[in-house]
């Protein structure tokens, strides 16, 4: 999946509050394997916390709430 797609969706979410359109928008895009290791990340809450503090999750996270500061 590129950052267009991804970038895409975010401004989806942002401009129409579909989140649950967008997650879905999203995991049509993924192939089984990526499916699956998103799938997993979800549930196991440590995999899901180390994921979210990366700095692309952050990045991700700013460009969700279109936050140009911080």
């Amino acid at each position: 999946m590129s950052n267009g797609n991804l970038d895409d969706i975010l401004k989806e979410i942002r401009e129409n509050g579909g989140e649950k359109e967008a997650g879905e928008k999203l995991r049509k895009q993924l192939n089984a394997d990526q499916t699956k290791r998103l799938n997993e990340v979800l549930g196991d809450r440590k995999k899901l916390e180390e994921l979210l503090s990366t700095d692309r999750a952050k990045e991700l996270f700013k460009k969700l709430t279109g936050d140009k500061n911080g």
